[in-house]
């Protein structure tokens, strides 16, 4: 802040700078550029406050503008000059500041001595004229003297007319006089007072008095005390006493304008804990999360999920609805719970108010979609319209009748009568959610600017005809399913059993018994199933395998046609692989070669070898003699046989 009291230099208002050459055409352009320039200022101690601003640190166009008019006249004058205009400036600012009473009464002053002035220049008597007008104001029921008129005029002496109403401003106040409280005093009941635990002003006062007493100090009133305490930035009493979030609630909040905006355009999603006991399908009663994604631009509620804790699965889920109806949003507004800024989900935003950001971190699923994430101020519901939604939903669905004994109350000491008294199962739960969500979107009556009366459906349905829409391709829907198993495909005919279901695609026969990771929903286990390699490769889609019942010839009939078209299409795919038949490959085969018969180059004599002659085996007994003894015959024979052929041997070669 620059010196005020630089005998040579003068100040001028945002209001007197606007317009001037060299200057912004608003007062708030003025403060702008002084900000941006610093400009040299001081702080007005007339009422209002406010900033006056240097001559010499202005721009030096404006420098000469405001400067010419003075620069024929004498430094005295001038001087004068100067100071009648802060004067003024100061009057009229006091002025504008006062109540409508104030102004109406320096207004009718002012009157008073242009009536004055009229009847002085008709020839009048000065003391004539203000008794004349004293009179006729008196009579109008604003009795006044002729001394006071007097008054008014030295008052104003010396400055055009057009000022009078703001040098006239009455300057009464009503009570001036305050007494005094010792120093220290006022300083230990401001201590006392302003803090969170906001005490009483007579509490304090009371403690007051016993340190006093000590002390040897004589009090004023309370009353003095109260009077001090409004003197007191208003500010100052609400961060301490009140804290921080109060003194942000004095600031108006934003009203934003969603016109710019078209359907789809940007989404905010966020999870609210319905105050309802519900059953779940493994026996446990716990209050159902309710996580939803809404259109920003028409407040319809677009994609929606339950479950009994919030999690980073069940954002996903919810938003893979989202892609799978509507399209991929362009902006996401978030919150900063772990579920959302998870790295699985926003892994890859450089601005996440969660866990540590790291360059090397996997791109999240919002981000590898193309999405602009932005991220709500924390522990700040007025930063997440979807939180309107929720506030109705909480009057349809909590205390809906079809949850009679059900509902727990909106906080620990506003209990219904009947609490815990029933639990209702989540089927029921969903059931009445799905259609008091159908009838929030379909209401009319809607008052904001882009719905004029209609409905959130309505809205959406007309932007969203007319507006440019992202679509998902089949592998970013996959994408979107987190709930992964790792099985083993069927060595038989590669179908996929999953929680007693069977799912199965005809190219699933070419990774029979392979091990793979299955992407499915969990809350829709009738969709298809995505299969993934164990390397993450995403390999082929597999609908559910329905069961048929016993006698249905509808089945069997789809299982045949189903057969029949593998094999149909089996055998188009070998034809189209197999161009020769077994006969032309049977043709092509060579005949076998010839093998060339071998030399022999070593000659070796030939010897004869002489053998003993052999008897014949002769049965020498009559037909009828048994056939024992013919036996024993023959066997003599062949012994004898044998002892010839042994006593022969090999001719010597010499």
């Amino acid at each position: 802040m620059a010196d005020g009291n630089s005998p040579n230099e003068r100040w001028y208002s945002t209001a007197e700078l606007a317009g001037r050459p060299g200057m912004p055409t608003s007062e708030r352009g003025v403060r702008k550029a002084a900000a941006n320039q610093g400009w040299k200022y001081i702080a007005r101690k007339d009422q209002g406050g406010g900033k006056l601003f240097a001559l010499s640190s202005l721009p030096q166009v404006t420098q000469v503008a405001l400067a010419k008019p003075l620069l024929e006249l004498p430094d005295h004058v001038r001087d004068v000059v100067e100071e009648r205009a802060l004067e003024e400036r100061a009057a009229w600012e006091t002025y504008r500041r006062s109540p409508e009473s104030l102004r109406l009464a320096a207004d009718r002053r002012a009157g008073v001595l242009r009536s004055v002035r009229a009847l002085r220049r008709n020839g009048t008597s000065l003391m004539t004229a203000r008794q004349l007008v004293a009179a006729a104001e008196s009579a109008d029921g604003h009795p006044i003297s002729a001394a006071t008129i007097a008054r008014w005029e030295s008052d104003v002496k010396g400055y055009p007319s057009a000022h009078w109403p703001a040098l006239l401003i009455p300057r009464y106040t009503g009570r001036v006089s305050v007494a005094d409280i010792e120093p220290e005093a006022w300083e230990i009941f401001k201590a006392d007072y302003l803090r969170p635990e906001q005490p009483t002003m007579a509490a304090c006062y009371n403690r007051l008095l016993r340190i006093a007493a000590q002390r040897g100090w004589t009090l004023p009133s309370l009353k003095t005390f109260q009077r001090r305490v409004k003197d007191l930035p208003n500010t100052v009493v609400v961060l301490k006493r009140q804290g921080a979030d109060a003194l942000s609630d004095i600031i108006p909040s934003q009203r934003r304008d969603k016109s710019s905006l078209h359907a789809m355009e940007m989404v905010n999603a966020d999870g609210h804990k319905f105050d309802v006991f519900v059953r779940w399908p493994d026996g446990t009663i716990a209050r159902p999360i309710l996580l939803g994604v809404q259109d920003m631009y028409s407040g319809k509620l677009l994609a929606y999920r339950v479950a009994s804790t919030e999690s980073t699965q069940l954002v996903q889920l919810a938003f893979r609805d989202l892609v799978e109806r509507y399209g991929i949003p362009r902006k996401v507004l978030l919150d900063n719970g772990r579920a959302f800024a998870s790295k699985s989900n926003t892994g890859g935003t450089p601005n996440r108010f969660r866990f540590t950001v790291k360059e090397e971190d996997p791109k999240g699923l919002l981000v590898r979609l193309g999405c602009d994430v932005i991220w709500a101020t924390p522990y700040h519901g007025q930063a997440k319209p979807i939180e309107r939604a929720w506030r109705d939903l909480c009057e349809t669905i909590a205390k809906s009748v079809d949850f009679s004994g059900a509902y727990t109350g909106n906080k620990p000491d506003a209990k219904p009568e009947n609490y815990q008294s029933a639990a209702v199962d989540l089927d029921t739960f969903v059931s009445v959610l799905e259609r008091e969500v159908t009838l929030h979107n379909a209401r009319t009556g809607r008052r904001s600017a882009v719905a004029r009366g209609r409905s959130f459906d309505q809205v959406f349905a007309e932007s969203y005809a007319v507006s440019p829409i992202v679509k998902a391709t089949g592998a970013q829907l996959a994408d979107l399913l987190l709930s992964t198993k790792l099985r083993k495909l069927s060595s038989r005919d590669g179908s996929l059993t999953l929680f007693g279901n069977r799912y199965w695609s005809s190219e699933m026969v070419e990774f029979l018994g392979m091990q793979v990771h299955a992407r499915f929903d969990p809350d829709h286990l009738d969709r298809p199933v995505q299969i993934y390699s164990v390397t993450g490769t995403w390999m082929v889609e597999a609908p559910l395998l329905s069961d048929t019942p016993v006698l249905s010839e509808e089945g069997a009939q789809q299982i045949a046609r189903a057969r029949r078209q593998l094999r149909h299409a089996t055998r188009k795919m070998a034809d189209a692989e197999i161009k020769l038949t077994v006969a032309q490959v049977a043709a092509m085969q060579p005949d076998a070669p010839q093998p060339d018969a071998p030399v022999s180059n070593v000659v070796a004599p030939f010897a004869m070898r002489r053998h003993a002659a052999v008897v014949p085996l002769q049965r020498t007994g009559t037909d009828d003699a048994p056939i024992e003894d013919d036996l024993s015959e023959i066997y003599a024979q062949m012994a004898a046989n044998a002892d010839r052929a042994n006593s022969w041997n090999y001719d010597d070669e010499n």
